[in-house]
């Protein structure tokens, strides 16, 4: 799967879940992430940046956005992304479409605990909310 189909993927992906325009800009400009925060947009740290990179590699996944999140004591990056996969790309947006997308999540707190999954979105004016 070439990057540049993913890339269109998770443009139409951001599209859809209709956030600020700068994370669009940011994102199909430059393939620069972005990172919903409490209401804010901020760049993704240098660290978490690289530990990105290292799961894209490792497992084929385009990311597409970033939101920071603290819940039950962890602090956590919850990554957006597109599977290498494009057979997968129907579940991904329908998970997506019912605001329960799939994610890689970086667990600051507890590493071990990082992993992929499903987590609960709310899009609040723009900003993503990673609900518990």
């Amino acid at each position: 799967m070439s990057k540049e189909k993913q890339k269109s993927e998770a443009i139409k992906r951001l599209k859809k879940m209709d956030l600020k325009s700068v994370i669009l800009e940011s994102f199909q400009d430059n393939g620069k992430l972005l990172c919903s925060n409490y209401g804010e947009i901020k760049e993704v740290p240098v660290n978490i940046l690289k530990q990105i990179r290292r799961w894209e590699e490792q497992f084929g996944g385009l990311a597409f956005h970033v939101i920071y999140s603290e819940l039950y004591g962890f602090k956590i990056y919850s990554v957006l992304s597109v599977s290498k996969y494009p057979e997968d790309w129907i579940y991904e947006n329908a998970a997506l479409d019912d605001k329960w997308p799939i994610a890689y999540t970086i667990n600051l707190t507890e590493p071990d605990f990082s992993e992929s999954g499903q987590i609960n979105i709310m899009n609040n004016d723009g900003i993503l909310l990673r609900m518990v």
